[in-house]
Order: structure tokens, then C-alpha cells, then sequence
């Protein structure tokens, strides 16, 4: 029990600085390709953090999940 009350917190803040740094991945738009190598490289980044950001989000709201659920537990 003890060790769940310090990884449930460890594993939110560490979700929550790995979305920091998704959302700063979406603000390289000013990025201007000047060949086809640097516009894919541009695409597979873009797709990575959209893949990123899905699991991230999706993780904080398991947690969120789980802390409610047991707060309202009978």
C-alpha cells in the first residue's frame, strides 16, 4: 500500500512533464522544410507526438480514474 501512495503520484507528475514536453513538440510549425527529407522527418515527428500525446492524456485519465473510483468507493 505504501508503495502504491508514492508510484501513483511519481508516475502523475512524470505523465504531466512528458505532456510539457508533447505540447512543445507542437509548436516547431515555424519549421520551414526546404527538401523532402526534412518535410518526412517533420511528418514522422508530428505523427510521434500525436501518438505520444494520446497515450499520455490517456494515462493521466486512467489514473484520475482510479484515484476517484477509490475515493467513492463504498
Amino acid at each position: 500500500m505504501k508503495l502504491r501512495s508514492i508510484l501513483f503520484p511519481l508516475l502523475i507528475l512524470v505523465n504531466l512533464i512528458g505532456l510539457f514536453f508533447i505540447i512543445g513538440l507542437f509548436t516547431y510549425d515555424e519549421m520551414e522544410a526546404e527538401n523532402h527529407n526534412v518535410l518526412s522527418l517533420w511528418n514522422n515527428l508530428r505523427i510521434s507526438a500525436y501518438v505520444l500525446y494520446v497515450i499520455t492524456l490517456s494515462n493521466l485519465y486512467f489514473f484520475f480514474f482510479l484515484i476517484i473510483r477509490r475515493k467513492f468507493k463504498d
